[in-house]
């Protein structure tokens, strides 16, 4: 175990971070307070070494608007979570190298200024004083307690801090509250298991499928980036149309192997380097010279067809005809129509069998006919869904119309309505099914499979 201290004319904490950076694989870092993308940050993401930062969200603006901005786009080689209100330590694991514990949040002046102290243990010393189990507790404590970053979170907090004047701190703090996005965390202390089941679960639910976003929209940047994007792929594709049928094609071109899906294995060959994983796929990716299973139909004629049908003046309106065109081209939708079987559609075991288009048709004309326990249409559901409120909380009315008892509609479930809100809005929401969890979680990322 070593002091790290400040010491004059020379930065004892940047002299140490420098040499970890040459040794390490992967770096973890809890820090409430960052204003300094030069030390640590940037320093990872030049060396290709995975960042994982925690940091802190309240009125103050405790992380620079700009590096908050960096991060989007970035993963998996750079993640950053926000934690709401009771946050403060200041832990930077290089592993496997060795941990420092100590005063320095992620500023110039604390690692270049100010006194501040602490703890650095090696690797070793961090296993032989059996401090490893209650290090990763604190990390899986803190990150089941964060909020993924997102373009709509940034956008706010950009707005909030231009319009404050932060001399004025409570009136900052109270303008702050009322219109945060994280909801506030309790004291530690004084925590109460006052939520239901429910309530949790949406709370778990949104915290993932945020992530989820973020990983996509990460990966739609870097897909359709010039150098990345297939001759026969056009630029004026939606970057989260593209993102989603990238992913479509490695699942279906790698993961799926004779007519199984291989995905778990392959997240334990990519978990620790997704980031590598990820930029082997669009290398295979920009390299094919056709859409491998229908890709460019998905792109060029089924996804601009279903956003001109959901539009805001067109969804209340569609014709049973037209809506089954519109669901038919749904992959989640087809896929469980597929699936279902007959008892679940109403129908008897005795009748011809159906096919796959069969199958997809029938379903969908049920689906337009039935109510939900409220006396709502699907036509009414998707409304909501789709422009039933702001932008920012549309993750929210996913969860409503997924889960709640009397929004559900039957045989229209999370990953059908997922999908078709990135094709309704492809520009602010990539789609995302049960195969995109799927693909993602192969190529290494921790995401949750959702069925329906």
């Amino acid at each position: 175990m070593k002091l790290i201290r400040g010491e004059r004319n020379q930065s004892a904490i940047d002299k140490l971070n420098n040499k970890a950076l040459d040794e390490c694989d992967e770096v973890w870092a809890a820090i409430a307070y960052v204003t300094d993308d030069r030390s640590l940050i940037k320093p990872c993401y030049d060396k290709k070494i995975p960042l994982r930062l925690w940091a802190r969200y309240d009125y103050s603006i405790p992380v620079r608007i700009d590096i908050l901005e960096w991060f989007l786009g970035r993963s998996p080689l750079a993640v950053c979570k926000l934690i709401p209100d009771i946050f403060h330590p200041k832990v930077i694991w290089w592993r496997p190298y060795g941990v420092y514990i100590g005063s320095a949040n992620l500023t110039q002046s604390a690692w270049f200024g100010n006194f501040e102290t602490g703890v650095f243990l090696s690797e070793d010393e961090i296993e032989e004083q059996g401090v490893k189990p209650d290090l990763e507790t604190f990390f899986e404590e803190i990150d089941e307690a964060s909020h993924a970053l997102t373009k709509e979170l940034v956008a706010d907090l950009r707005d909030f801090s231009q319009h404050q004047h932060f001399e004025e701190k409570e009136n900052a703090r109270k303008d702050f509250d009322a219109r945060r996005k994280l909801p506030r965390l309790e004291n530690l202390l004084s925590v109460k298991k006052r939520s239901g089941a429910r309530e949790r679960h949406r709370c778990e639910f949104l915290q993932e499928w945020s992530q989820t976003l973020s990983y996509i929209r990460d990966i739609a940047a870097k897909v359709a980036l010039p150098e990345n994007r297939p001759t026969w792929v056009s630029e004026k594709v939606p970057s989260g149309v593209h993102a989603d049928q990238f992913l479509h094609a490695y699942y279906y071109g790698h993961v799926m192997q004779k007519h199984k899906a291989h995905h778990r294995e392959f997240h334990t060959n990519n978990a620790k380097a997704p980031h590598t994983a990820l930029d082997e796929a669009i290398k295979w990716w920009h390299s094919l010279t056709a859409a491998p299973n229908d890709e460019d139909r998905m792109m060029n004629e089924w996804a601009p067809f279903i956003a001109d049908k959901l539009t805001v003046d067109k969804i209340g309106t569609l014709d049973e005809k037209t809506f089954v065109e519109v669901f038919t081209k749904v992959h989640a939708f087809r896929n469980y129509a597929d699936r279902a079987n007959y008892k679940s559609l109403d129908l008897e075991q005795k009748l011809p069998s159906m096919n796959s288009a069969q199958r997809g048709e029938y379903l969908a004309r049920r689906l337009y006919k039935v109510q939900n326990n409220r006396g709502e249409h699907i036509l009414d559901v998707l409304q909501f869904l789709l422009y039933g409120g702001s932008a920012s909380d549309l993750s929210n009315r996913l969860f409503e119309v997924a889960f709640d008892r009397d929004r559900r509609i039957p045989h229209a479930g999370l990953s059908t309505f997922g999908e078709i809100v990135g094709w309704a809005l492809p520009n602010e929401f990539p789609p995302r099914n049960g195969r995109t969890s799927k693909a993602l979680y192969a190529l290494g990322y921790d995401v949750t499979i959702h069925t329906e």
